[in-house]
């Protein structure tokens, strides 16, 4: 006599008596819950176990123009067998340490475009049982190119951290002959911090990138850095015969501001590195390399903006430019002297609450993107581009 029975649970393992004979045994999950249909001929007793195979909730940790980088905690309850896979869209992702089976937490996807929507997906499999984590739905930042933008809404009840640099300067020419080097510009200032929406209703966060100076060539000095906050200096330019270098232009400063039920607010701004100073021709085959520009880490109270100030070009002999000055607030960044690299901008921070939101802020500090633009980086658990 032929027996079929069908067991269908959702919680944890357990054993259950069957007909045992000469058997065969199939396994079919959804979202959670698990089903086991087993057929039997011949007659006997015997146990099986069944249960749920559980799934993850996958969580975004941060992300860039080109990554995303997502974590999860693993189910304590899976068997060893379970093996699990990263999908976009449905297909496997191909790149990066969260590509092949049983990827590791937190796991990074690369090699993705800039200001690009992408749906991220957790499938855990045993044998032919399948069942997936939450979907992520994941928008590249844009690319950092000079004045670009972007804007995060960050809903209510949930925190955002985040990064600010600003531009880095350029770098000041070399001798035409090749026997000095032009200074390196400086990178710009750091700013990172937390922001806590209060409220039960959205609010939204603007960066806009500073620019980098341009490098100065033989004899022009670069350009200061546009856009953002605060223009960067000119780069000074050298005299006359061109044999020594022109200066490196000041990087410009990246900001952002909080918009909260109509009002907008600037709550940080980082400055821009100076440019780097031009190299000297000497008498002969010899040279005086030029010097760095710096970066200011110090901050005003005031959000006004001042661009940096050119840096200086001489009028004798072949001597080299000056870098220019970063740009910042309040006070202008002084240019370099001939040679000499130019000054960063100030800086400015907010703390404190803005209306329903609260701003906790730390630094500034010297950047790592010397001669580079500036950049915005967030993480947040609930902020949508």
């Amino acid at each position: 006599m032929s027996r079929e029975r069908t067991r269908r649970r959702t919680g944890a393992w357990r054993l259950m008596p069957v007909v045992v004979g000469v058997a065969t045994l199939g396994l079919v999950a959804c979202a959670g819950t698990a089903y086991a249909v087993f057929t039997a001929t011949a007659t006997g007793t015997g146990d099986v176990t069944v249960g749920v195979l559980s799934a993850p909730t996958l969580s975004l940790a941060s992300h860039t123009p080109t990554s995303a980088t997502l974590t999860w905690t693993a189910p304590s309850n899976n068997p060893s067998t379970t093996t699990w896979l990263m999908t976009e869209t449905g297909s496997a992702v191909g790149s990066g340490t969260c590509a092949g089976t049983k990827p590791t937490s937190p796991c990074t996807v690369t090699g993705l475009a800039a200001s690009t929507t992408y749906s991220f997906q957790l499938t855990y499999t045993l044998h032919t049982w399948h069942t997936s984590s939450n979907t992520v739905a994941v928008k590249t930042t844009a690319s950092s190119t000079c004045g670009s933008s972007e804007t995060v809404v960050l809903t209510g009840g949930s925190t955002a951290h985040f990064s600010l640099v600003g531009g880095g300067g350029g770098n000041g020419a070399g001798t035409s002959k090749g026997n000095a080097l032009g200074g390196s510009g400086a990178p710009g200032a750091s700013i990172t911090g937390k922001l806590v929406n209060n409220s039960d209703s959205p609010v939204t966060l603007t960066f806009v990138g500073g620019c980098k100076g341009a490098t100065g060539t033989d004899p022009a000095g670069g350009a200061g850095g546009a856009n953002g906050y605060a223009s960067g200096g000119a780069g000074g330019t050298a005299h006359a015969t061109p044999k020594s270098g022109g200066g490196g232009g000041g990087g410009s400063a990246s900001f952002l501001r909080l918009t909260v039920a109509g009002t907008t607010t600037v709550i940080a701004v980082a400055s821009g590195g100076g440019g780097g100073g031009g190299a000297a021709f000497n008498n002969g085959n010899s040279g005086t390399p030029g010097t760095s520009g710096t970066t200011t880490v110090t901050t005003k109270t005031a959000t006004s903006p001042a661009n940096g100030l050119t840096g200086i070009s001489p009028s004798t002999g072949h001597t080299p430019g000056g870098g220019g000055g970063g740009g910042g607030v309040k006070t202008e960044a002084a240019g370099g002297a001939s040679g000499k690299g130019g000054t960063g901008g100030f800086n400015y921070i907010d703390q404190g609450t803005v209306k329903d939101v609260t701003v906790t802020l730390q630094g500034p500090t010297v950047g790592t993107n010397p001669h580079a633009t500036g950049s915005f980086t967030y993480t947040s658990s609930g902020a949508t581009p």
